[in-house]
């Protein structure tokens, strides 16, 4: 599944790259590296990009109180980054949620796309804030599966319509403000409307189309 994933990646950046095939882009690719759940990943930023060739990690922020704020997603296809300053990665930590496997990319062939996802990433930042001041806890959780979804789907990982979401509903928890029973009440209301299935390895998203309703 892995390597079925770094496959459509690859394909995904043959062609936002412009280049012909994927030994050209061998040629912009740098050391690679494999991260189990649960561990630390080293951030990358505009000046040594990383590229996420399979698995899913999380950005946190810590609490004074031990608690934490999952402040991003990070998933397949993109560019593994945290902002543009190294005093901004400093209080943030990255860490796998899955196996994860990234590519260092040479820059200078990316600048444009840098650029294009780090502003993606701020107007992503900047709703799933108004989302959490101001939405319900159903549309809020709807708003933040339909990101991941479409997200996944424009680089070519969401298989006929469907997309499994590989975190558990404290992840979700953390990510959506909410505790993880009410986290709970959501899902299973989304379950019963047969817009998602739970099950023990992830979400996965049935109807794309009841879930965008859902997010209003």
């Amino acid at each position: 599944m892995d390597h079925m994933i770094a496959t459509a990646v690859a394909r995904h950046w043959e062609s936002a790259l412009h280049l012909p095939s994927q030994d050209a882009l061998k040629s912009v690719l740098g050391a690679k590296g494999n991260y189990a759940p649960g561990t630390p990943l080293p951030a990358g930023h505009a000046e040594t990009p990383k590229l996420i060739l399979s698995g899913w990690a999380i950005s946190t922020f810590m609490l004074a109180h031990g608690k934490r704020q999952i402040l991003d997603f990070h998933l397949p296809g993109e560019l593994l980054l945290c902002g543009e300053s190294h005093e901004a990665m400093e209080c943030v930590a990255l860490t796998a949620v899955t196996l994860v496997a990234t590519h260092g990319l040479a820059a200078e062939a990316l600048a444009r796309l840098v650029r294009q996802q780090e502003k993606e990433r701020v107007l992503r930042l900047t709703m799933r804030l108004a989302s959490m001041g101001q939405q319900r806890a159903q549309a809020r959780t709807a708003a933040l599966l339909l990101d991941l979804y479409q997200r996944l789907d424009r680089v070519g990982l969401a298989e006929e319509g469907h997309q499994k979401v590989p975190v558990t509903q404290n992840v979700l928890a953390d990510a959506l403000g909410l505790s993880a029973v009410h986290v709970n009440r959501v899902l299973h209301r989304l379950r019963q409307d047969r817009i998602i299935l739970v099950g023990n390895h992830g979400i996965e998203i049935l109807d794309p189309g009841k879930l965008a309703a859902a997010a209003i």
